[in-house]
């Protein structure tokens, strides 16, 4: 089944079975992060927890994922509301950051009005920390400007690992990794939910998968939901109710329907995408490692850039198509964020959240980027969307034990102004002009304003 079909079986499950040992079983149920949870997700642990001990611990400033996956901040605001008899340990004092960051994370959180009123105050034994805010003349310029900040930094006698890169797209981060090798400095992306983001990255991930194994359940579910605007749930289940009832595999329920061995309702759907599949085999049947890389990744496909560098390397003499899929397996989709490491880690604010570095910085901060925009939002919805826009930036600028660095451009590739849907004026120059995000006006009167590059000296 899909990822997002498993908290809603399991709750079915649990509901419908009032017997069921998982009910009682547990005498104490704690849940970290639980601002990160949706409504089913909510409900499904106050199922497991309804007889015993029941501990939440989260934070509603760093609720980030509501419209990514419908975890609304009102989950753990209004707790104490839905569970009669609620003890509140409020934890307002922050030990990792320095007082001037906490001060500034502080006054910008408040501009959000839809949030239990508090204050977040720093450890009073922390350092004062370093703050920098600076802009470019250009994303190429910012990219050299903070990896000329990174190198000095490292020759002053920072840890590398001790170094977060946060970049609101992955292109910036990918330019400054890039560059940072070119000067000798070892850096690695995290990047691993927005290379999937594209539809098209998704579909070459599932056909390796089951170019590798066809009978990998997951990858099978997801190519015959492909295409349909319900991802083919009825038809699906359907085919899963014959494979159970007659013990065989889904593949081989897939391809008796395919062959017209059996019919099932809802099921056009199901057997035009496996049709398709067929037709993939075929195509890949007896191909090298090089081909199929280049078939599956084609290198003039913007999206498959991740993944063409992850893979290109592997050679036809001593690897298979199990190669290119572990390589991406363990590079990409691994959910597991490396703590203790040697180089300079790049990455989305939002894989950023739970990390802690010496020195962090976030680029591309501008507007457009940081914060979003979405014109289509009006009223109470876009009021909603900023503020998860707001929570974001709250929760990159809290990364630091030492040092913080807002960069930003001046000006911008047009390509990306259109694709922030920005008005364009006419011009020969492939760049067009930029301004800093309206975010850096709430961070409080003792923020220190942004200087030009060339006149940054760190």
């Amino acid at each position: 089944m899909l990822i997002g079909e498993v908290i809603p079986e399991a709750l079915k499950y649990l509901r419908n079975n009032p017997q069921a040992e998982e009910r009682t079983m547990f005498q104490h149920v704690f849940v970290d992060e639980y601002q990160d949870l949706n409504k089913a997700e909510q409900e499904l642990v106050n199922t497991l927890a309804a007889n015993c001990n029941f501990m939440i611990i989260g934070d509603e400033d760093q609720s980030i994922y509501e419209r990514f996956r419908n975890a609304h901040p009102e989950g753990i605001r209004t707790f104490n509301v839905q569970h009669n008899g609620t003890v509140d340990y409020p934890l307002a004092v922050c030990r990792r950051c320095p007082t001037d960051i906490v001060k500034a994370a502080d006054k910008f959180i408040q501009n959000n009005l839809n949030r239990e009123p508090r204050n977040l105050t720093p450890k009073p034994d922390n350092p004062i920390g370093k703050i920098h805010s600076i802009q470019w003349p250009s994303f190429s310029d910012e990219k050299d400007g903070i990896v000329d900040f990174i190198k000095y930094r490292i020759k002053e006698g920072t840890n590398p690992g001790q170094i977060l890169v946060m970049c609101p797209r992955r292109d910036i981060g990918y330019a400054i990794k890039e560059r940072l090798i070119e000067q000798g400095v070892e850096a690695h992306s995290f990047f691993s939910e927005e290379i999937f983001e594209n539809v098209k990255a998704q579909v070459a991930m599932t056909l390796l998968n089951l170019l590798v194994n066809k009978n990998d359940r997951v990858a099978l579910r997801c190519w015959l939901g492909f295409g349909n605007s319900t991802a083919n749930v009825t038809g699906y289940a359907n085919l899963m109710k014959y494979w159970e009832d007659n013990t065989i595999s889904p593949y081989e329920a897939a391809d008796l329907l395919y062959q017209k061995k059996i019919s099932l309702s809802y099921s056009y759907h199901t057997i035009e995408r496996f049709k398709l599949l067929q037709e993939e085999f075929k195509k890949y049947n007896g191909k090298k490692v090089s081909e199929i890389i280049s078939e599956l990744f084609p290198k003039t496909e913007t999206w498959a850039f991740p993944f063409v560098e992850l893979v290109d390397e592997l050679d036809d003499e001593e690897h298979s198509v199990t190669d290119i899929q572990n390589e991406i397996r363990s590079n990409v989709i691994n959910p597991e964020m490396p703590l203790d490491v040697e180089y300079v880690r790049i990455m989305s604010i939002h894989k950023s959240k739970g990390l802690t570095s010496d020195i962090s910085i976030i680029c591309g901060v501008i507007e457009g980027l940081i914060p979003r925009v979405d014109n289509e939002l009006q009223g109470e919805e876009a009021t909603r969307f900023i503020e998860e826009q707001r929570r974001l930036f709250f929760v990159g600028i809290t990364r630091p034990r030492q040092e913080l660095v807002i960069s930003s451009a001046s000006r911008i590739p047009k390509t990306l102004a259109y694709g922030l849907g920005q008005k364009v004026p006419w011009t020969m120059s492939p760049n067009t002009k930029a301004i800093a995000s309206s975010f850096l006006s709430q961070l409080g009167d003792d923020f220190p304003d942004a200087i030009a590059g060339e006149d940054w000296t760190f």
